[in-house]
């Protein structure tokens, strides 16, 4: 896939889900549906923010942006540095996370 030179994330069908365990032998009961399915691209110049309820999905989706969950499906695209396509692989010197508390 080539990349726009505008682009500098490009997130498509993201999907995650993390497994519930119960018992002694930690058996799978069911599954939490963090996020499902959101899409979106950020272009050079723009901010987003993610506005919600509390527990909707807003940090999950932040987190699996980042890599520090690894997405149940979808994709998470970054513009390669040294050619001019897309890959998988985060860059983490353009990118800031700001949380705010109340």
């Amino acid at each position: 896939m080539t990349t726009n030179n505008n682009v500098l994330i490009k997130v498509e069908n993201l999907v995650m889900h993390f497994p519930i365990y119960r018992g002694v032998i930690r058996r799978q009961v069911g599954v939490v549906h963090a996020v499902d399915g959101i899409s979106f691209t950020i272009q050079r110049g723009e901010t987003l923010g993610l506005v919600g309820e509390s527990g909707c999905g807003k940090s999950t989706t932040g987190r699996a942006i980042l890599q520090l969950y690894k997405p149940t499906a979808g994709n998470v695209y970054y513009p390669d540095s040294t050619s001019n396509k897309f890959c998988h692989h985060f860059h983490p010197g353009g990118v800031m996370v700001v949380v705010e508390r109340a």
